[in-house]
């Protein structure tokens, strides 16, 4: 139910839907304002019809995509775009709108479309506070500016990852901890192909299994990306099952798993000591850990030089794949031991490093925007949505 903070409406009471206007492709400048059609920028004109900030939805095609310009823009008529009614906060009513599944107002036989006598229909509860609303838009736009910025700091640092990737498996480190100069030092590593320094090289159940809501771990190549594994994404088996499937592959701390067929390329190392079980598409390494250390050898096959390689080596064009008898000569280099452990504890505090500095150079703001939104005791209506009726 509603409180006297929050009040219940209709979005036809709040806001209209204008229909944009034809601009043909041809016509269009290129220059200056910014076109929207249903699915975002499509052009720049040197006109425009919406002179302020606004929202735009999508009416066909694309419907119910909802896009934000912050400059005067020319909606096409494949849009709506919202004029307020009331002394709303715009940027809190986009937020709204985002959320709202207005795709599923799609009542279309042919091309996909939308009614705004429909959207208009819709009941909302929001704050009656215009600056309740405002700060509520300022936190989620700052969420918002803080996901495009970690995703770019990843980027990033997934460039410098790269770098220093090359540098240690190429170059390697010495009793100091210094990359060796390599015109000095040209030739460090011995060159060794990976069936001679693993015990084993086989791949997943050729079986097909049947799921179930629990039991073992049944792991797909979608499971193994960036060097880890998404245990959250992997299927289950009933332990019978996977008694069935696992000889030969069993689990162990120090097995690799390497994506060889479609999305190939991708190493894990196994870190976990419990039962799982993975498919056919899916490789298993058992490296000899008295030729190689195994986190080593997870580093460099997830190295853009070694998956250069596999570029090479792929079968197949729909679905391409590394046979387990390429795989078996891929080519490693291998400094001395010890220097292999070096390099793998430089790479793996790197990564850690990496990931905590994105996450904490980020949050201060959001933090003080949280604090000071529920430093006011009305507030808590949003950590109790169902106590608001909020949405």
């Amino acid at each position: 139910m509603p409180t006297k903070e929050w009040i219940q409406t209709t979005l036809g009471e709040i806001l209209t839907l204008e229909y944009g206007v034809n601009l043909p492709e041809a016509s269009r400048t290129g220059v200056s304002f910014p076109v929207y059609g249903s699915n975002g920028i499509v052009g720049r004109h040197r006109d425009y019809i919406v002179e302020f900030p606004s929202i735009i939805v999508g009416r066909k095609g694309t419907v119910g995509s909802v896009v934000w310009s912050h400059e005067p823009f020319w909606p096409i008529d494949t849009t709506y775009y919202v004029k307020l009614k009331t002394n709303v906060n715009l940027r809190f009513i986009f937020w709204y709108l985002s959320y709202l599944p207005l795709r599923s107002l799609d009542s279309s036989t042919g091309v996909p479309g939308i009614n705004r006598n429909d959207v208009y229909r819709l009941t909302i509860t929001i704050p009656s506070n215009p600056d309740e609303q405002r700060l509520i838009a300022k936190i989620l736009d700052t969420l918002d500016e803080t996901i495009a910025h970690t995703s770019s700091i990843i980027a990033k640092l997934k460039q410098i990852k790269a770098g220093l990737l090359h540098d240690l498996l190429t170059r390697g480190l010495d009793e100091n901890g210094e990359l060796r100069d390599a015109i000095a030092h040209p030739k460090q590593f011995q060159i060794e192909n990976l069936a001679s320094i693993c015990h084993r090289i086989t791949d997943g159940s050729h079986q097909s299994v049947k799921t179930s809501d629990i039991g073992v771990p049944f792991l797909y190549v979608s499971c193994i990306r960036d060097g880890q594994i998404l245990w959250e994404q992997a299927a289950k088996i009933s332990e019978q099952t996977y008694t069935q499937i696992s000889k030969g592959r069993e689990p162990l701390p120090s097995v690799i798993l390497y994506t060889a067929v479609g999305s190939y390329g991708y190493a894990a190392l196994v870190k976990e000591d419990y039962q799982f079980s993975f498919q056919r598409h899916i490789a298993y390494i058992l490296p000899d850990a008295d030729k190689v250390s195994p986190e080593y050898l997870a580093w460099w096959l997830n190295n853009p030089e070694c998956r250069r390689y596999a570029d090479i080596v792929a079968l197949g064009n729909a679905q391409k794949t590394i046979t387990l008898g390429e795989l078996s000569k891929f080519p490693v280099p291998l400094p001395k031991y010890e220097e292999q452990k070096r390099i793998a504890t430089v790479l793996e505090t790197h990564d850690n490093r990496n990931q905590l500095s994105a996450i904490l150079s980020l949050m201060p703001e959001l933090l003080t925007l949280v604090k000071s939104y529920l430093s006011n005791p009305y507030n808590h209506l949003l950590l109790h949505p169902k106590s608001s009726a909020w949405f």
